[in-house]
C-alpha cells in the first residue's frame, strides 16, 4: 500500500512540474471556424445552409443528418450521417441505445457549389490503416477542419474513457489514427496556427487518472499544457481563450 501511495505522489510531482514548465501562454491565437459567406444548421436532423441574403437550401433529406461543418474556403460542407449498420459499442449493451442511437456514423462532404454528395469516411471498410486502427463502426463527433481545408479531424468512439482521434485527406479519403482523445479544436491564426487544442485521458504513475488539456502540432506531438482536471480547469481554459481573444471552432 505505501509503494502504491508514493507512486501516486510521485505522480502528481511529476504533474505540477510539467504544467509549471510547459503552461502555453499565446497571446495572438485564435481558435475559431474562419468567417464565410454561408452559415450551416441542422434541423429536424437535416443540413441546411443560409447565404447572406437569408436564403435557405436544405441539403439532405433522410433526417439522420447532424454537425454540419463548412470548409474555410467556404466551397464544400461536412456533418455526420447515421448509416444502417448498428456500432461496436464502446461501453453497454444495445439496451442503452434506443432507436438509431445504436447506428454507426458515417462523415459526408457535399460540394456547395453543385449539391453533389459523397462518403468521405463510411461506416464499414476492409482497406488497411496504419497501425491496424480503424474508426469505422464508430460514433463520431468534433468535425475540424485544418486551415487550408486540405485534412478533416474528427473524434471516433474508442473506450468508455477515451475516443481516437482521426486525421482524413479530403483528397484521397484516406484516414489515419492521430491520437487518443476526447475533444479537438484548430487553431487557425497567429504563432500556433495549424496547431491542436486537443482534451485527453492521461493515467498517474501509480493509480488513478485525469483529464489534460494540451496544445499539440500537426504531428501529433504535445508542445505543452494548457489545463488540468481539476478545481482550476474551467479558469485555466477560460483564461486561456481570453489571453488570445479567442472562441471555439464549433
Amino acid at each position: 500500500m505505501y509503494k502504491y501511495y508514493t507512486l501516486f505522489l510521485f505522480s502528481l510531482c511529476v504533474m505540477r512540474v510539467a504544467m509549471s514548465e510547459n503552461v502555453i501562454k499565446i497571446g495572438a491565437a485564435t481558435i475559431q471556424q474562419p468567417t464565410n459567406k454561408l452559415t450551416a444548421f441542422e434541423h429536424r436532423d437535416n443540413i441546411f445552409i443560409k447565404d447572406q441574403a437569408s436564403k435557405v437550401t436544405q441539403l439532405t433529406s433522410s433526417g439522420k443528418n447532424r454537425e454540419p461543418l463548412i470548409s474555410p474556403d467556404g466551397k464544400k460542407l461536412v456533418f455526420i450521417r447515421k448509416s444502417n449498420r448498428k456500432a461496436d459499442l464502446p461501453i453497454g449493451g444495445e439496451e442503452n441505445y434506443p432507436g438509431d442511437k445504436i447506428l454507426a456514423d458515417q462523415i459526408w462532404i457535399v460540394d456547395l457549389k453543385t449539391g453533389k454528395e459523397k462518403c468521405l469516411v463510411s461506416d464499414e471498410d476492409k482497406r488497411p490503416h496504419e497501425e491496424g486502427i480503424k474508426p469505422y463502426g464508430a460514433f463520431m463527433s468534433y468535425l475540424c477542419f485544418s486551415t487550408d481545408g486540405s485534412k478533416l479531424y474528427f473524434l471516433a468512439s474508442a473506450a468508455p474513457v477515451t475516443s481516437h482521434l482521426y486525421v482524413v485527406d479530403i483528397r484521397t479519403q484516406k484516414a489515419r489514427f492521430f491520437m487518443c482523445a476526447n475533444s479537438c479544436e484548430v487553431i487557425y491564426t497567429g504563432k500556433y496556427k495549424n496547431h491542436l487544442m486537443v482534451d485527453t485521458h492521461e493515467y498517474f504513475l501509480g493509480c488513478g487518472s485525469y483529464d489534460f488539456l494540451w496544445l499539440v502540432d500537426e504531428n501529433g506531438i504535445k508542445i505543452g499544457a494548457i489545463a488540468a482536471e481539476g478545481g482550476n480547469y474551467n479558469y485555466q481554459l477560460e483564461t486561456f481563450k481570453d489571453s488570445c481573444d479567442a472562441t471555439t471552432s464549433y
